[in-house]
């Protein structure tokens, strides 16, 4: 079972924190600057070609909408 790490997240922290609290923020700007760390060395595999450019782009779209 694939768990996006906004649910893994809550499973260990609950709902203690509201909408606007700091723990989200934190969350997010961690996970978005671990897709995009990813994405970078993904596109960098320039012996796949276009598979890597399509899989780097995959992993930029993973990436949580700020609110």
């Amino acid at each position: 079972v694939v768990m996006k790490m906004k649910d893994k997240f809550i499973e260990d922290f609950g709902t203690t924190f509201a909408v606007n609290d700091i723990g989200e923020r934190v969350y997010q700007c961690g996970w978005n600057a671990a897709l995009d760390e990813a994405a970078r060395q993904i596109a960098l595999m320039t012996s796949l070609g276009d598979t890597a450019a399509s899989f780097a782009v995959f992993v930029k779209n993973l990436r949580e909408l700020e609110k």
